[in-house]
Parts: C-alpha cells; sequence; structure tokens
C-alpha cells in the first residue's frame, strides 16, 4: 500500500528454506527498495546490509528504546491495551508499515524491537527478516517468549516479538497486558 500511495517506505524480500519451517530458511534478503539498500543473510554465516556486517544494538531497557509496533489493525482500541505497557515505557515509537524492512532495521540497530502481535503477519512476509535478524544476533520469539517456528505456507500467520537481544525481549514480554 506504501508503494502505491507513493510513500517511500516499501520492500521485497525473498527467503530460501531447505525445509517446510520458518527454521529451516538458509538464505534471505530483504531489499529497502526507496533508498536501494539491500539487507541479507545466509545461516551461520551473519547479516549484511550493502556489504557490510550489521549487529543490532546493545540497548536492554525499554526506558531507551525505539521501537516499531504494527498498528494496521481495525480494533486498535483492544490491541493498544494489549501492547500499552510497551508503548508507554519505550523511549519513541516507529510504525512503517513495512514488516521485513522494520525488522531488518532491529537487525542493523537502527530500531531496538519491532513488535506485532496482531496474528496477522503471513509467515511468508517475514521469512527473510526472520533470518536476517537472527543472523545479526538479534531474537525473534512469540508472545510467550517461545521460539517462533511456523510452517512455510502461504496461510500461516504469526505474532513475534523481534529484539535486540534476549533482556530487551524478557522487558518487552514483561511489560505486555
Amino acid at each position: 500500500m506504501n508503494a502505491i500511495l507513493g510513500i517511500p517506505a516499501y520492500s521485497f524480500s525473498i527467503a530460501f528454506a531447505s525445509g517446510k519451517r520458518l527454521s529451516d530458511v538458509s538464505e534471505a534478503l530483504v531489499a529497502d527498495l526507496p533508498r536501494a539498500i539491500i539487507y541479507e543473510a545466509e545461516l551461520h554465516k551473519g547479516a549484511k546490509c550493502n556489504g557490510d556486517t550489521i549487529s543490532p544494538s546493545k540497548v536492554e531497557r525499554l526506558s531507551d528504546s525505539t521501537i516499531g509496533v504494527d498498528l494496521n489493525i481495525v480494533d486498535l482500541r483492544s490491541y493498544t491495551k494489549k501492547i500499552m505497557g510497551i508503548l508507554n515505557m519505550a523511549k519513541r515509537k516507529r510504525y512503517l508499515g513495512t514488516n521485513a524492512l522494520e525488522v531488518c532495521l532491529v537487525a542493523c540497530g537502527k530500531y531496538d524491537a519491532f513488535v506485532d502481535l496482531r496474528g496477522m503477519n503471513r509467515v511468508t512476509d517475514i521469512a527473510a527478516a526472520y533470518l536476517i535478524l537472527k543472523e545479526a544476533g538479534g531474537v525473534i520469539v512469540d508472545e510467550r517468549g517461545a521460539n517462533v517456528d511456523v510452517e512455510l505456507l502461504p496461510a500461516s500467520r504469526l505474532s513475534f516479538v523481534a529484539a535486540a537481544n534476549s533482556t530487551l525481549c524478557k522487558n518487552i514480554l514483561m511489560n505486555l497486558q
């Protein structure tokens, strides 16, 4: 939708998996098309942005963090009740409308976390960013703190917290309603 509206925040992502689950993704690429930035990762070989190795921020406290939160939901009132604790505590909040790119922004340290707990995100839309974040050294879990590892099917949906590190991730999870 951003591209259609001429808003310069949109991306393209592609992932290769050797099996049927998210954990089977072994190669990934996310392109920030308007800015010509390429994020990529290969399993056990780290993550890169335009050829340079990337890593997440060292921010551990929610009160020092910049977080992105997907707010694209019809019933915003009940959803914001769920995430109000983290929204109130985070230093800065963002939402660009391109989840794959926003997870990559966590991977390279521009965001400290990105949260999408709507249960609407297609696994195929986040598969590449998942590997990029993990290879950069970040963490991605569900709202209970468990690894996200769903089947790579177009109908598979997931909720997730993508964070720069496990300490910040725990702080986010503790502040969910």
